[in-house]
């Protein structure tokens, strides 16, 4: 398995001939693939020092941010069909917080899990709000000015036998991209990135209530 060569030295010494029995016991699959390379970075990460700091589990805290944008493309595609359920569309657009706030719940329980200290999960939980919201609002808006750019959703709905009158792309843009939307982007992440940290931390006490409830039936 060409793919265990992007871990580093150290691991593969000690754990390759371990991991390539395992593999040799398994169909490899696509999954199987993301996977190493997922723990390739981690493994690289660890190697590098920086999980004695926040930067590891930030990190993986942002990742599991970027879960609400699969939302925003699905709110977006699905608007295209001119007989979509009108209530499922809001509800996809409404899911995208939602789902932000169970990624941050899962993230504090994931960290808990791995017995990292408070601080490192509240940075965990804060990056997760944080990218998920900058990640969401990058995507929603690069949708929106590359349909005005390339004639997307227009094109779309003229197969479909509709018509639409579109927005000015050099209007739009300017309206994002100026002072004020990067500003009230910023104070947005912030906020995310707090809520994050607390919702995360919610996540480690229901793990730990959890685990105190399983231990007292036993």
């Amino acid at each position: 398995m060409k793919l265990l060569r992007l871990y580093p030295k150290a691991w593969r010494q000690r754990y390759e001939a371990e991991m390539r029995a395992l593999l040799d016991q398994h169909e490899v699959t696509i999954a199987t693939r993301l996977d190493l390379l997922r723990g390739a970075l981690d493994a690289s990460l660890f190697d590098r020092g920086f999980a004695m700091g926040p930067a590891l589990p930030a990190l993986r805290g942002a990742r599991l941010g970027l879960v609400p944008c699969a939302f925003v493309l699905a709110h977006y595609l699905l608007s295209l069909d001119l007989h979509a359920d009108s209530s499922l569309i809001n509800l996809l657009n409404n899911a995208v917080l939602a789902s932000l706030a169970v990624v941050c719940l899962w993230v504090g329980k994931r960290e808990a899990e791995r017995g990292t200290g408070w601080a490192a999960r509240l940075v965990a939980g804060a990056a997760a709000g944080a990218a998920g919201l900058l990640a969401s609002t990058i995507v929603a808006d690069g949708l929106l000015l590359a349909d005005l750019r390339f004639g997307v959703t227009s094109f779309v709905i003229a197969l479909q036998g509709g018509s639409m009158s579109g927005s000015d792309f050099a209007d739009v843009a300017r309206e994002l991209l100026n002072l004020h939307w990067l500003a009230t982007t910023a104070v947005a992440v912030v906020v995310a990135g707090v809520v994050g940290a607390v919702v995360a931390a919610a996540g480690t006490v229901f793990r730990g209530v959890r685990i105190t409830r399983t231990a007292t039936s036993a």
